[in-house]
């Protein structure tokens, strides 16, 4: 069975990305644009002049969908749909290389469940400095993951 991200995952990183439909400086200063969209430097001429909902949305779509193979390539062990859904979203805020080297995927692939749980909480810093943005993000994605309801008391 291959898993794909499900609407609470999408409601999830909507709510911590929010959308923008010009490109801003994130809270890490990379230039984003629509739902968390990092714009790499050629694509500058292409959303200069801001993006529409609809194409804010089909970009949503794209870059979800990387970070699905994302997961699915590094996740081994057999998960469940909301343990899938939490480690997109945490992909989708952090990137591949992160997921790649985390002690969250390791303790996943090792079916260390619990500890996995534990380790969302680790990745809350923009620079070396705490944000209580993604402290409270890692907190739904945690709760995400052990298939606790409440993560949506966070968004």
């Amino acid at each position: 069975m291959m898993l794909s991200l499900s609407q609470d995952g999408i409601d999830l990183i909507h709510a911590f990305e929010g959308c923008v439909l010009k490109i801003y400086k994130d809270s890490a200063g990379i230039d984003t644009i629509g739902w968390g969209h990092r714009v790499w430097p050629k694509e500058i001429p292409q959303f200069q002049n801001g993006i529409t909902q609809e194409q804010a949305d089909a970009l949503f779509l794209k870059d979800a969908a990387k970070k699905e193979n994302s997961v699915r390539d590094l996740i081994f062990y057999p998960i469940n749909q909301g343990q899938f859904d939490a480690l997109v979203s945490f992909t989708f805020n952090l990137g591949r290389k992160n997921l790649e080297q985390s002690t969250l995927r390791r303790m996943v692939n090792e079916g260390r469940i619990d500890g996995a749980a534990r380790e969302f909480e680790r990745w809350i810093y923009i620079n070396k400095i705490p944000s209580n943005g993604l402290r409270r993000r890692r907190k739904a994605e945690s709760l995400m993951f052990m298939g606790d309801l409440k993560w949506r008391d966070l968004i």
